[in-house]
């Protein structure tokens, strides 16, 4: 179940919905550091959260917080993987606007669908997942 959420905690919803719950990611890992003998955690020194019955894989890059919620029975590095090839997929079709990215998040739902079907991981090349995507764009345009 991924998150596309803005830094500062504001999440932007859609009739799809990815949000793991009304926290955010920053406040979830301040109740991980409360609870813990850790008292206090860079955004560089782990990526992957233990919280209440799943774990929490998360990447940062720049303002947009990515983050999935897994079992215990996945492996955390490949969902990691996974997470850096979709923020690359995002990066080829939107070209580094984070802006255009939270506008047309409908679109951001098709790239998950083609990378993941019924929780499982079904394409990583990013010429296979954005060809449906550029086809619709091709189809939209004036002639």
């Amino acid at each position: 179940m991924p998150v596309t959420q803005k830094r500062r905690g504001v999440e932007h919803n859609s009739e799809k919905t990815y949000i793991t719950g009304d926290r955010g990611i920053d406040e979830i890992l301040q109740d991980r550091t409360k609870s813990s003998s850790i008292t206090y955690i860079h955004p560089f020194n782990c990526s992957f959260v233990e919280y209440k019955d799943f774990k929490l894989v998360y990447r940062q890059y720049a303002a947009l917080f990515i983050v999935v919620g897994i079992s215990d029975t996945e492996n955390e590095l490949s969902i990691y993987e996974l997470v850096h090839n979709f923020v690359e997929v995002l990066d080829k079709y939107f070209s580094h606007s984070e802006l255009d990215i939270m506008l047309n998040l409908d679109k951001v739902h098709i790239i998950l669908d083609e990378m993941i079907q019924n929780g499982h991981i079904v394409e990583t090349n990013k010429n296979r997942i954005l060809a449906p995507l550029l086809a619709l764009d091709q189809m939209s345009e004036p002639h």
